[in-house]
């Protein structure tokens, strides 16, 4: 299929229409997906350090928290757990269908799950550190007295439920469990679009 007439600096064309057909071998779960649902938004995205052109990465396992005190992440964790078999907060990527959100954490990179993959939201939870109602510095030394509460917002989340309203209409976090993913500048948004998921 042709691509838009787009010049870049670093690679050419060509090699551009090579990464994304390695992208469309690997990816085939959440390309498929996405032609399946057919959203209006087809990206997710995640703020990096850099911007990458085609990077596979690994997903950590060990991830800390950046704001969210450590006790309190670990018990949110062990809830995932419970309920999912996973650890949320530290076992997967986050990523978010906006790409201003991201652009809080890094430079926006869309993010594109490598292989088998699952997907958890919380429709009512936007960013689950900032939404919690309540000083998270108060419930890190008495989380104790606030563990049903904790617990409602936890059962709040889905797994795999929704992608067509989680993609249109949600702008949240998203935590995606795989082994691996595609980082990609979003400036090859519209190359991605035209092969991936306008292609046949």
């Amino acid at each position: 299929m042709r691509l838009i007439n787009y010049i870049n600096e670093n690679m050419s064309l060509q090699e551009i229409a090579d990464e994304l057909e390695s992208v469309k071998k690997l990816c085939k779960p959440y390309i498929n997906l996405v032609k399946r649902k057919n959203p209006r938004q087809k990206f997710l995205y995640k703020g990096m350090y850099t911007s990458f052109e085609f990077k596979i990465r690994e997903v950590r396992k060990d991830r800390e928290p950046l704001n969210m005190p450590k006790i309190l992440h670990n018990y949110i964790d062990e809830l995932f757990k419970k309920k999912f078999g996973v650890k949320l907060r530290s076992e997967t990527v986050f990523v978010t269908t906006d790409v201003a959100w991201s652009i809080q954490y890094g430079t926006p990179n869309i993010i594109i799950p490598i292989g088998k993959f699952d997907y958890y939201w919380n429709p009512k939870i936007e960013d689950l550190y900032e939404d919690i109602p309540y000083s998270t510095h108060k419930l890190a030394k008495k989380f104790e007295m606030y563990k049903e509460e904790i617990k409602i917002i936890i059962d709040g989340y889905k797994k795999n439920k929704d992608f067509k309203k989680m993609m249109d209409n949600f702008n949240g976090e998203i935590m995606l469990d795989c082994k691996s993913y595609y980082a990609i500048d979003d400036k090859y948004e519209n190359q991605i679009r035209q092969m991936l998921f306008e292609g046949k």
